[in-house]
C-alpha cells in the first residue's frame, strides 16, 4: 500500500537561514488557519519538523471534511502517517516509485543523464555547489530549478503525508506568502 506525499517546493531558496525564516512564516500561517496543529509530532516519514493535521486541514485540499476519504479529522488524525514535514535545509525529495530517467535542462530542455543530477545533488547537499551546468547550452541553473518528476533537490519544501491532493489555490497561496515560485511533486515511500 505505502504512504503518499505531495511536496510544495520553493525553487528560489538556496540557504538554510532563508529556508528556516520562510518555513517559520508558513508554519505560523498554517497553524493560525488550523490547517496544521501548532506542535510537532512524529507522524511523517523522514527527518525534519513534522506537524499533525489541524481541524481544518481539508482547506488545503479545496474542500470540507466530507470531501475525501481522509477528510474526517477524527479518523485522519488517528493515522500513523498524516503530518506535514518541513524540509528547511539542503536535501532531496524522492519518489521511491519513480523511473529516474533523464532530467530536462531548465534553460534549454535538453535531456541530461540522471547520474549528472545525482552528482550535482551530492555537491548541493554537502554545500559545495549550488548549480548544475547543462552540457548542451552550458547554462548553470540552481539545483531546485532542475525539474525531475521523481527527485528534486531543495532547501525549502513542505511535504503533506497521505493528505488528499492539495488545491491549486492553496499551492498558489503558499507561493504568494513565500514570495517565490513554487512547484509540487507527488511521491510514494
Amino acid at each position: 500500500m505505502g504512504n503518499w506525499n505531495e511536496a510544495i517546493i520553493d525553487e528560489a531558496v538556496t540557504t538554510e537561514g532563508q529556508a528556516r525564516e520562510l518555513a517559520a512564516v508558513i508554519v505560523a500561517w498554517l497553524a493560525e488557519e488550523q490547517i496544521i496543529e501548532d506542535r510537532q509530532c512524529d507522524c511523517c516519514l523522514g527527518d525534519g519538523a513534522c506537524y499533525p493535521p489541524g481541524r481544518r486541514f481539508m482547506q488545503a485540499c479545496g474542500g470540507s471534511e466530507n470531501d475525501a476519504s481522509n477528510g474526517n479529522y477524527a479518523d485522519f488524525s488517528r493515522d500513523a502517517v498524516n503530518g506535514m514535514r518541513v524540509v528547511a535545509s539542503r536535501w532531496a525529495i524522492v519518489n521511491m516509485q519513480g523511473g529516474f530517467g533523464p532530467v530536462p535542462c531548465p534553460a534549454c530542455a535538453a535531456p541530461m543523464p540522471i547520474d549528472d543530477l545525482y552528482a550535482a545533488g551530492n555537491l548541493w547537499i554537502e554545500q559545495v555547489s549550488d548549480t548544475m551546468t547543462c552540457s548542451n547550452c552550458e547554462q548553470a541553473s540552481i539545483l531546485p530549478k532542475w525539474p525531475h518528476p521523481d527527485i528534486r533537490f531543495v532547501a525549502l519544501a513542505f511535504e503533506f503525508w497521505n493528505w488528499s491532493p492539495l488545491s491549486e489555490e492553496f499551492v498558489a497561496e503558499i507561493g504568494k506568502r513565500l514570495g517565490h515560485s513554487v512547484t509540487t511533486m507527488i511521491g510514494k515511500a
